[in-house]
């Protein structure tokens, strides 16, 4: 027994459903890229955010010790918790004094222990924020020493993106945000906050 569909019956016919199916392909297709470039956008904006926090703090921590957060690659210099002693900065002593009496932190609720860029490098802290204190690249212009927030095992792409969107895109050799290693190898991008000789 074979049933009959009457002309009342409503339904999708398939040239309608493939219609629907081709518009939601190309919604698809259009809306994607656009989601994962606003994705990255944001891991880049949260990246620059999370080095302008440790800048600020480390001018506090600077305002009221009297000196610069130690060197630290990786770990907090300071800012988070009080320094069990006097650190050093490499080439010299440009750490802060045992006299830690003035320090008035934490100025970081939490110190950020990846980058949302994550790390590319081949160095085994690629991905982290750090804290650089002392002798400047070689190449850089300006004073020989400087305090720098640093994020390390940038990709070449990123350090520009960073670059422009901080200093407008002026070179890894001056402005506030700079490369550590050449141009095409980035070691580590770091954010200068103050230089001297």
């Amino acid at each position: 027994m074979t049933k009959r569909v009457s002309k009342n019956e409503k339904g999708f016919t398939l040239v309608e459903l493939l219609v629907v199916i081709a518009i939601i392909g190309v919604l698809a297709a259009i809306i994607t890229p656009n989601a994962f470039r606003a994705v990255h956008k944001a891991k880049i904006t949260r990246a620059v955010n999370d080095l302008k926090a440790i800048a600020a703090a480390a001018m506090q921590f600077y305002a009221d010790v009297g000196t610069w957060p130690s060197d630290a690659e990786g770990a907090d210099p300071g800012l988070v918790t009080k320094p069990a002693d006097a650190g050093r900065g490499d080439g010299g002593n440009f750490g802060y004094t045992t006299d830690l009496s003035n320090w008035n932190g934490p100025y970081l609720e939490k110190w950020p222990l990846r980058s949302p860029l994550g790390g590319v490098g081949p160095l085994p802290g690629d991905g982290a924020y750090g804290w650089h204190l002392g002798a400047k690249h070689p190449s850089w212009e300006g004073p020989a020493y400087c305090c720098a927030a640093e994020l390390r095992g940038v990709p070449k792409d990123i350090f520009q993106q960073i670059d422009k969107i901080v200093d407008g895109g002026d070179g890894w050799t001056k402005g506030k945000i700079r490369s550590w290693g050449d141009p095409a190898n980035v070691d580590s991008l770091q954010y200068v906050v103050s230089e001297w000789n």
